[in-house]
């Protein structure tokens, strides 16, 4: 016989037994009619939005017992029968799929009904690049209609650029007008200290919110906002007389900053390099004004081999002394990180060096 939920297709077999006497099927309406298949497994790419896969419950024949037609009462129903599996996976949002656990599957007159739990299992999320697992979270189906549900989870911020962090994150989910299940919303905080250290970009941040957001570019892709403040601290045997050193007498403000660990996708959407709340002035070399204007995390820098890096962009300006002659204006220098000016006054800075 062919079975079909929605979109899927099963074909399946089925014994029973007919009574020549009534000319009819006779049916144990208290253990339904068994559907078996000699498969152990069948998978189905989309329905809902979600990769389904079904595991049969091996019987003594071999055959796999995948359904049960319940009959009682005139209940009609395609029940999920104790010791078969059904998983449900999320393919959108990660590299490994977001897995959902089965129970209480039905096929009603009026359509689907299940319970679902996201199972203890890491997904690498797209975008952050970092595992995360979910535990305690699930969702229902009603008649073909998903209830809104929020997952919560667990993983690292991108280490390459805030050093060794974890966040608790809360992804919500709703079903869209087509049926299909879609990310809407995401949330995190900081766990433990404020305060994070990468040693790689030597840049300390002290973290007042946490945020998460994502871009749709047919999967989701996520990133985190951070809002607090930067503070640039040399490593040991870092120069303490050079260019560098001078960062680290200024506090930058941090307002919403986007992190991620792979901006390939995200910075088609995203800008990366986010304007401070207010300019940061400091005396550079002694003869200069540095004025800091933007910030950004740097995922992939090509001038440090794909490395992460902290990217600053600002002006320099000659410094008005005492016995400086006025011009008619301030000579400046643009400059960001991907300024290739050679000379000793114009030195773009990625936090790893100056170029």
């Amino acid at each position: 016989m062919r079975l079909r939920v929605l979109s899927l297709s099963f074909d399946l077999r089925c014994r029973l037994t007919f009574s020549l006497g009534t000319f009819a099927l006779k049916v144990d309406h208290d253990q339904g009619i068994e559907l078996r298949a000699p498969e152990a497994e069948r998978e189905f790419p989309d329905l809902f939005g979600m990769r389904w896969r079904f595991k049969g419950k091996e019987l003594a024949d071999k055959s796999f017992h995948y359904f049960t037609i319940a009959t009682k009462d005139y209940h009609y129903q395609i029940q999920q029968p104790e010791g078969a599996m059904l998983e449900l996976d999320f393919t959108r949002a990660s590299e490994e799929p977001i897995t959902f656990s089965v129970r209480d599957f039905a096929l009603t007159p009026k359509g689907v009904n299940l319970a679902a739990t996201v199972t203890d299992r890491p997904a690498r999320l797209n975008g952050l690049r970092t595992r995360f697992r979910f535990t305690d979270s699930g969702f229902v189906i009603r008649e073909n209609r998903i209830a809104d549900f929020t997952i919560a989870g667990s993983g690292p911020l991108p280490p390459d650029l805030v050093g060794d962090a974890t966040a608790d994150i809360a992804l919500q989910f709703a079903q869209r007008e087509g049926g299909d299940l879609t990310l809407v919303q995401g949330a995190a905080n900081l766990r433990g200290v404020k305060l994070l250290d990468c040693k790689g970009t030597r840049f300390q941040f002290s973290v007042d919110a946490l945020g998460l957001r994502f871009v749709d570019d047919g999967a989701f892709h996520l990133y985190f906002t951070v809002t607090g403040s930067a503070r640039f601290v040399l490593a040991p045997g870092d120069d303490a007389d050079g260019p560098l050193a001078l960062l680290g007498k200024t506090r930058i403000d941090l307002v919403q900053c986007p992190l991620t660990g792979d901006a390939r996708v995200i910075g088609k959407h995203v800008k990366f390099l986010v304007e401070l709340p207010k300019p940061k002035t400091f005396n550079f070399l002694g003869c200069f004004e540095m004025e800091l204007r933007a910030i950004g995390f740097v995922p992939q820098c090509e001038f440090f081999g794909g490395d992460g890096a902290m990217q600053v962009t600002g002006q320099l300006r000659f410094a008005q002394g005492p016995a400086t002659r006025r011009t008619r204006g301030p000579t400046t220098t643009s400059c960001s990180s991907a300024c290739r000016c050679r000379a000793s006054s114009c030195r773009a800075s990625t936090s790893r060096g100056w170029r």
